[in-house]
Order: structure tokens, then C-alpha cells, then sequence
């Protein structure tokens, strides 16, 4: 149930950064607004390093620093570039469609990349249930963006 909640809580959040974003770049532009985005985010990861240093018994296993014996896979990078694309393109795409289409549109393509994600990443079985659900989420989505998108 908790990550349900975590889950839940994310999302608003994810709604709120870009939305919040793009007001930001309606005052400074969107290039001084994701500069501050990384600030914030340096300092933040900063000091969850700190603490996983420091007090790492006191954090979740995957928080904790590992000591890594050798250079980075060119794969560790690709995660900082999705979110630097996310952080930079979402106040672009919301100023454009809306943020209810930008989210349906972003939900729908994350629900099946994940599904192939599980399938072929992790090795969770294709069930016609796992399929069908899918199915109707993305007509579910599909309906509501259609009756919404205004494209400019």
C-alpha cells in the first residue's frame, strides 16, 4: 500500500514539475528554469550522498553507495539524458497540447514501454490479461485525448 501512495504521489509530482516548469519559462525562459531544476537537483543528490556515506544503515539497500571497481557502462548515462530531455521538453510539449494530453500521451507510451520492459528486461511473462489490460488503458486514454488535443 505504501507504494501505491509513493506512486500516486509521484505522479502529481510529475504533473506539478512540468506545469511549475512551464510557467517558470513563461518569466525567465525554460533554459534559466531547467538551470535551476539541476541546481536543485545537484544539491539534493549531493546530500542523499552525503547521508547514504554517512548513515547507510539507515536507508533502503538500493540507496546505498557501492564501491564499484570499474568505469561506468556507457548505459549509466542514458538515465541522466532522459531526465534532462523530460525536464526540457515536457514545459515545451504542456505549452503546446496542454497538460492533460502531454500526460495521457506520455502515459500511454510509458505503459508500453514498460510492458516490453517487463517482458524482455526482466522476463515477466506476456499474459492475454497483462495484453488486455493494456489494451483498454490506452483506448481509455485515447478517448480522452481525443476529446481534448488542440493542437496549435
Amino acid at each position: 500500500m505504501k507504494f501505491l501512495i509513493i506512486s500516486c504521489a509521484l505522479g502529481a509530482a510529475v504533473v506539478l514539475q512540468n506545469t511549475l516548469n512551464r510557467e517558470t519559462a513563461y518569466s525567465w525562459g525554460l533554459t534559466k528554469a531547467v538551470t535551476l531544476n539541476a541546481i536543485i537537483f545537484v544539491v539534493l543528490a549531493g546530500a542523499l550522498w552525503l547521508w547514504a556515506n554517512f548513515f547507510p544503515d539507515s536507508l533502503p539497500e538500493i540507496y546505498r553507495l557501492k564501491s564499484a571497481t570499474s568505469l561506468p557502462s556507457k548505459w549509466f548515462f542514458l538515465p541522466g539524458i532522459f531526465g534532462f530531455l523530460l525536464v526540457t521538453l515536457s514545459p515545451y510539449c504542456i505549452s503546446q497540447i496542454g497538460a492533460a494530453a502531454f500526460f495521457l500521451f506520455l502515459v500511454c507510451s510509458q505503459m508500453i514501454v514498460s510492458f516490453l520492459w517487463d517482458s524482455f528486461a526482466q522476463s515477466i511473462p506476456i499474459s492475454g490479461l497483462r495484453v488486455t489490460g493494456i489494451f483498454f488503458a490506452l483506448i481509455g486514454a485515447s478517448l480522452i485525448a481525443a476529446s481534448q488535443v488542440k493542437f496549435r
